[in-house]
């Protein structure tokens, strides 16, 4: 099992497409030209590889995205961002967070193409595909991060802040749990608050029982 270090960069976009603006026009514009269902099928295919209990490790899941979508020169380029920051298990270019950002931007303005479906043979589409992904990241961590880490209110509420960012950032970055121990501890959860209910239901009733 992979041991995870939750402490990653992320890509920027134009780390990759250097002429790409990371601004929310250019965002809708390239939305505009993706089709809907095609685009929430590889977000969620995207989503299964970088965030499922599937034992592969933190570079291959990475590698598919990045042979799916980028040519080999842009690969390269991913390549070097990555050697100036230790290493491929250092840096994030697809993630949690990012992919379920651009779900729900995809729902609001993407629609059906008439040869949707087939969509992405077309490697332009790919690559607008790939672009929007790497700015999704950057409006979730717009979104996430905000000046939540500002201290011009004092260390006390920078903390306090913080804590609930850190925790956003780490859920929308970790693999997701194993579905059987997710089962199990909900199992465990449900009988926890069932004898509590229950506990209490009886008290009331004896309590009940006292005052007649």
């Amino acid at each position: 099992m992979e041991t995870i270090n939750q402490a990653k960069v992320f890509v920027p976009v134009y780390e990759i497409f250097p002429d790409v603006r990371s601004d929310f026009e250019t965002f809708k514009r390239l939305l505009l030209d993706l089709s809907r269902t095609d685009t929430l099928f590889w977000c969620a295919r995207l989503n299964l590889i970088v965030s499922s209990s599937l034992d592969w490790d933190h570079k291959r899941r990475q590698e598919f995205g990045l042979q799916q979508f980028l040519t080999n020169e842009e690969i390269e380029r991913v390549n070097i961002f990555v050697q100036k920051h230790r290493g491929a298990q250092n840096v994030g270019i697809f993630f949690r967070g990012q992919l379920l950002e651009l779900i729900r931007w995809v729902i609001l303005y993407c629609r059906d193409h008439p040869d949707d479906g087939n969509t992405f043979e077309d490697p332009k589409v790919r690559r607008k595909f790939a672009q929007v992904v790497l700015i999704a990241g950057d409006i979730w961590q717009k979104r996430v991060f905000k000046d939540n880490f500002s201290l011009n209110e004092g260390i006390d509420i920078a903390r306090e802040r913080a804590l609930g960012t850190i925790r956003k950032s780490v859920e929308a970055s970790e693999l997701s749990p194993d579905i059987s121990k997710s089962i199990g501890r909900g199992w465990i959860f449900l009988k926890i608050i069932s004898v509590a209910i229950m506990g209490s239901l009886r008290k009331t009733f004896y309590l009940q029982l006292d005052s007649l």
